[in-house]
C-alpha cells in the first residue's frame, strides 16, 4: 500500500511568490514589447501586459496570506503589536521612540512581504518592544 505522507511537501507561500515574480516579468516583458509593437497589437500586449501584473499582485496576496496562516498562533500577538503602535505614533510627542516604532513596523512589514514567518515572529517582538 503506497504512503499518503507527503514526500515534497510544498510551502505554499514560496510557491505563490515563485508565481507573483514569473508573472510580473512576463508583465514587463510584455510592455517592453509595446514599444515596437504596431497600435493594435501594442494596445493587446499593453492589456496583457496589465492582467498579468494583476495576476502577479494577486499572487503576492496568496503569499502574504499563507505566510500569515503559517503564523496563525500568534497572529492575535502581531495585531496588538501593530494596533498598539498605531495608537502610540497618533499621539506620540518622543520622536526618538516614534523613530524606532516606525522601524519596527517596516520590519515586520518587510517580514510578512518577504514570507519569514520566523522573522515575523522576532519583528512583532521587536515592534511590540518599541511601543511599550
Amino acid at each position: 500500500m503506497a504512503s499518503s505522507a507527503n514526500l515534497f511537501p510544498v510551502d505554499a507561500a514560496a510557491a505563490a511568490g515563485v508565481l507573483a515574480d514569473h508573472f510580473a516579468a512576463l508583465s514587463d516583458a510584455a510592455d517592453r514589447l509595446t514599444l515596437n509593437a504596431p497600435a493594435d497589437q501594442a494596445a493587446v500586449l499593453s492589456a496583457s501586459a496589465q492582467r498579468l501584473m494583476d495576476f502577479s499582485h494577486r499572487f503576492t496576496a496568496d503569499a502574504i496570506a499563507a505566510t500569515l496562516a503559517s503564523v496563525q498562533g500568534d497572529l492575535a500577538a502581531i495585531q496588538s503589536a501593530t494596533k498598539t503602535a498605531k495608537e502610540q505614533l497618533a499621539v506620540l510627542t518622543d520622536i526618538t521612540k516614534a523613530v524606532a516604532i516606525a522601524g519596527a513596523a517596516v520590519g515586520l512589514g518587510a517580514a510578512i512581504v518577504l514570507g519569514d514567518a520566523g522573522g515575523i515572529i522576532g519583528a512583532a517582538g521587536a515592534l511590540a518592544s518599541a511601543a511599550a
